[in-house]
């Protein structure tokens, strides 16, 4: 999962929180880069650092780790609930649903692609009796099938960003349409 990559102090900002809160949430495992020759800079990916905020929050809620009594562990959920909810309207992590949509989308279109495939050859390589010029009509194809696919992807992708609000996979004809050529 990768979504913007901060630094801790940009990190802070987007909680909310000052940057010993998010040191301290390195302390205690929130996943991050530790950048060379620095181990007091970080490179956070935004989308993991808020799954994780968002898991130990549940966890601890769960199991009552560090927390007194219900209500902060409530807060807590309610607040790590809001950033996750702030980071999607900022663009900065996909909504899980578009998300799944999207790769489902895109490996059906590439699936009944490959499918196709040895219908769409068939002619052209049986006229064909070096197998280099056999590899080499089988490397265009595929490299035809992947940008096109990765096009439909990157569309989709620019669509939902530039929308202001949640793009709906369904009924999108770029998902089940992939262009002929590329």
């Amino acid at each position: 999962f990768h979504m913007r990559l901060v630094n801790a102090f940009e990190f802070a900002e987007i909680l909310d929180c000052n940057s010993k809160r998010v040191t301290d949430y390195i302390k205690d495992g929130m996943p991050c880069e530790i950048l060379e020759g620095d181990k007091s800079k970080y490179r956070i990916n935004t989308g993991i650092a808020i799954r994780w905020l968002r898991e130990r929050a549940v966890d601890r809620a769960l199991d009552g780790s560090g927390l007194q009594d219900e209500d902060i562990q409530l807060k807590r959920t309610r607040r790590i609930d809001l950033e996750l909810k702030i980071a999607e309207r900022k663009k900065e992590v996909l909504p899980i649903d578009y998300l799944k949509g999207l790769v489902f989308s895109i490996a059906g279109v590439y699936t009944s692609q490959l499918d196709g495939l040895a219908s769409r050859m068939a002619g052209e390589l049986s006229a064909c009796n070096s197998p280099a010029e056999i590899r080499q009509l089988i490397h265009e194809e595929t490299r035809r099938i992947r940008n096109a696919t990765a096009g439909v992807m990157e569309s989709e992708l620019e669509r939902f960003y530039s929308s202001g609000q949640e793009v709906s996979h369904s009924g999108s004809d770029s998902f089940n349409q992939l262009p002929a050529d590329s």
